[in-house]
């Protein structure tokens, strides 16, 4: 758990654009996530249910996955622990770590 001092915030004056954290791609089979790949995934099943693989937990670290299939193509997010979460077309995730775990932050 962070602590947190009393000092006065850290303000960003301008909106935040991270190098490369985008990736749109339509998948031709099991993708696998690592520390490299892009934070945000836009992924298209292509016509067939899809499972991406997660990296080991790290703390902090945070991926956006969205299914943009259609057809009821699922994408199913696997844990390292082997547990899952499916994602259905048009739904997304965001899922993050806290260095022994991946938790389920919002799925929509």
């Amino acid at each position: 758990m962070a602590n947190y001092n009393a000092a006065q915030a850290f303000t960003i004056p301008r909106h935040i654009r991270y190098k490369d954290g985008v990736n749109a791609e339509t998948l031709g089979g099991a993708k696998t996530l690592d520390y490299s790949s892009s934070m945000i995934q836009i992924l298209n099943t292509g016509g067939s249910a899809r499972v991406v693989n997660l990296p080991t937990a790290k703390n902090g670290a945070v991926f956006y996955i969205a299914n943009s299939g259609s057809g009821g193509h699922d994408l199913t997010v696997t844990k390292p622990d082997a547990s899952t979460i499916i994602v259905s077309d048009g739904q997304g995730l965001m899922i993050a770590s806290d260095g022994s775990n991946w938790y389920q932050v919002i799925k929509a």
